[in-house]
């Protein structure tokens, strides 16, 4: 798949690992990228939402994308990423590891869900809505991750290799993004959301966000990433 509004159209392929190199083009490729990305999501432009497998393909078409994903949410430059990984008898949509002599390895798994009217809430019966399937889904995603994944994970061979010496200390954080909050946007839908945040933790380093806090999140760290330089 092109990628529009960059000019990188490295497509990725599958369950294996990438080298990415944070280089002098790399922060203009992101900020064209998150630009594009405000514009896929908009409300101009997708009045109702887009869809998990648009997502997947707009982030899985170059290893820049993947990279992106991985700093917005946790703030890590990654020095691999990957699409699509099987790890045992889990799979993420998207994956990536920093490998730094200097310190000890991370390596993240995310997963997408979609960004349409019922992914976060589903209006049924009572009068407050209730948690949407593909929200709590991906959350379970994260729930299987951490309490089994995590192992299967420190006995997979193409992360040991990639990691190296520093395979036994390696942290593991998991990230879930999903739904926009201007489908949930009443009082009460934003206080739960809220609520989650701030009080669903499934054992450490995992994150749980929207596309648009997604979207805040990336013009706020690539403008200090500006300001930096």
């Amino acid at each position: 798949m092109a990628s529009s509004g960059s000019t990188k159209t490295n497509t990725v392929a599958a369950n294996t690992f990438h080298t990415f190199n944070f280089d002098a083009t790399t922060l203009p490729q992101w900020k064209a990228d998150l630009a594009a990305f405000s514009t896929l999501i908009s409300a101009g432009a997708a009045p109702d939402g887009v869809g998990e497998t648009a997502l997947l393909k707009w982030f899985g078409a170059s290893a820049e994308r993947i990279a992106l994903l991985a700093y917005v949410i946790h703030g890590i430059v990654p020095t691999h990423v990957a699409r699509e990984l099987t790890i045992g008898d889990f799979r993420a949509d998207f994956g990536w590891a920093e490998v730094d002599p200097a310190v000890d390895a991370t390596v993240g798994l995310i997963e997408l869900e979609n960004c349409e009217p019922h992914t976060l809430f589903e209006k049924k019966k009572r009068k407050a809505p209730y948690l949407g399937a593909r929200f709590l889904g991906g959350f379970g995603q994260l729930v299987d991750w951490c309490a089994f994944g995590q192992a299967q994970a420190r006995a997979d061979a193409a992360i040991s290799l990639i990691l190296g010496p520093q395979h036994a200390n390696a942290s593991y954080v998991f990230a879930l993004v999903a739904g926009d909050r201007r489908f949930a946007n009443d009082a009460l839908s934003q206080t739960r959301l809220q609520w989650w945040r701030e009080n669903m933790q499934v054992g450490h380093g995992t994150t749980t966000m929207t596309f648009d806090l997604l979207l805040q999140s990336g013009q706020r760290k690539l403008q200090i990433l500006s300001s930096a330089k």
